[in-house]
């Protein structure tokens, strides 16, 4: 296991990655938006009202309009959350959303195939009490089970992503 700077990956182009796809959700609900106004802009019996349609028009706009920055943001090419080669895995340690920090603290970590043990797919549902009764959290993940190693690097490794500092700028960034 090795944790290398994001400048000195060389990585065959040709190798399954795996993206963020939240814009999707974005997109299907924009587009469910704006085929309830078209519906409610279509006449019928009697001519519709072009204003009952503009709630929907306007909210839908600006849900696509979320869509495309979230695709904008998703679509780069440090954005990326693993990397399947044929030497092991490549795990990105920094999320889409920390796009705007240097690319010199930039640090994947790197599994050679002969330290994982397993991958495993895991779906955990949570059921979390509330006023109005308990509501449902479902969760999806990947498990990488390791046969040996030592965990500290990777450790300090995450916790000093954590702990950077976006730059300033006219608008505090979200980390």
């Amino acid at each position: 296991m090795r944790i290398l700077r994001y400048d000195e990956l060389s990585i065959p182009s040709p190798c399954p990655t795996f993206r963020n796809k939240s814009w999707l959700a974005l997109l299907a609900l924009g587009v469910l938006m704006a085929a309830i106004a078209v519906y409610v802009a279509t006449p019928k019996v009697r001519p519709g009202s072009p204003v009952l349609a503009l709630f929907p028009a306007l909210l839908a706009g600006f849900l696509l309009l979320l869509c495309l920055e979230r695709l904008r943001i998703c679509s780069k090419p440090t954005a990326w959350l693993l990397r399947v080669v044929e030497d092991g895995l490549y795990v990105n340690l920094r999320t889409f959303h920390n796009y705007q920090l240097g690319r010199d603290t930039h640090r994947v970590l790197f599994i050679p195939t002969d330290a994982i043990a397993a991958v495993c797919e895991t779906h955990e549902t949570r059921l979390v009490p509330g006023r109005r009764g308990a509501h449902k959290d479902q969760y999806s993940y990947v498990d990488i089970l390791l046969k040996h190693g030592d965990l500290g690097p990777l450790q300090a490794a995450l916790r000093e992503e954590r702990r950077l500092k976006p730059p300033r700028g006219w608008f505090a960034r979200r980390k």
